[in-house]
């Protein structure tokens, strides 16, 4: 999938999550970890709550990881930058975070897969982080799950009492374009959509590539897979607690902008939305 923007990391000269190497990250350094952050938080609550739907499940952890070869080498070496996966981020409230771990947490093992010794890609590239995260997706849904990082030069061990969730990965994708999408594994969205349209939207869309995942239409993308996850993911939006009428509020306000294209027309598709709602009792 996507990786890092190695040049504008270049010209940055900065990482999201560091290591006792203080005062390295900036400003948009923060604003790339807080849309990590969102996205995971919301991908976490609607994957966890559509879990009864889905047939294949993961362990919804709350870990959001990075790896060192996702940034040039020529950072590496700057930043000394040795172990080559480390956690950016932890979602409030899941596994990792009740276990005690932190952000900049430097990943050791996860159960019987030890991982400091990854070898590390020539150019930058996020095929570590996609394999470690591949790793923990297939692990049993509720099973303890045993980490150990390295934390200001020492081990520290964490026992991780995951909840199931919809098995799927997601991501963020740096860049000014509005992007959603999924290619049956993982979900993306470009910061330019989280940051244009805020937690709302990021909701309905997840819910929607992740109702394409439940309803296992894979890369079948048409009118009717597409009105089939719209009306899904109404219902994957209220499971986790949100009011399914954001995703009329988002069409009728954004949907002229964004277009239909490979859907329905945005009028077509709101009366769709419309009617759903109507049929599960949320008209208010």
């Amino acid at each position: 999938m996507s990786h890092r923007n190695s040049a504008v990391r270049a010209l940055l000269g900065s990482l999201l999550v560091t290591v006792a190497l203080p005062a390295i990250a900036d400003s948009n350094d923060d604003r790339l970890r807080r849309d990590d952050l969102q996205l995971a938080e919301i991908a976490s609550r609607i994957a966890i709550a559509s879990a009864p739907r889905c047939q294949n499940l993961m362990p919804a952890t709350g870990l959001v990881i990075i790896a060192i070869d996702q940034y040039p080498p020529e950072l590496r070496k700057k930043f000394g930058l040795v172990t080559p996966v480390e956690i950016e981020a932890v979602v409030p409230g899941l596994a990792a975070d009740r276990a005690g771990l932190r952000a900049g947490d430097r990943l050791l093992a996860i159960g019987d897969k030890v991982l400091a010794f990854l070898p590390l890609a020539p150019a930058a590239s996020s095929a570590t982080r996609d394999r470690v995260e591949r790793q923990i997706i297939v692990l049993p849904p509720r099973a303890p799950i045993t980490v150990q990082v390295n934390r200001a030069g020492r081990t520290v061990s964490a026992v991780l009492e995951p909840v199931a969730a919809c098995r799927t990965r997601f991501e963020v994708v740096e860049t000014d374009k509005l992007i959603a999408r999924s290619d049956g594994e993982t979900i993306q969205l470009s910061s330019a959509y989280i940051e244009s349209f805020g937690e709302d939207a990021v909701a309905v869309a997840f819910a929607h590539e992740l109702a394409h995942l439940v309803l296992q239409h894979g890369l079948k993308a048409n009118k009717q897979t597409e009105r089939e996850a719209d009306r899904l993911s109404l219902h994957l939006l209220a499971l986790a607690g949100y009011d399914p009428q954001i995703a009329l509020r988002f069409w009728r306000e954004h949907g002229a902008s964004l277009g239909s294209r490979g859907h329905d027309s945005v009028k077509k598709r709101i009366s769709l939305l419309e009617a759903e709602i109507a049929a599960m009792g949320a008209v208010r």
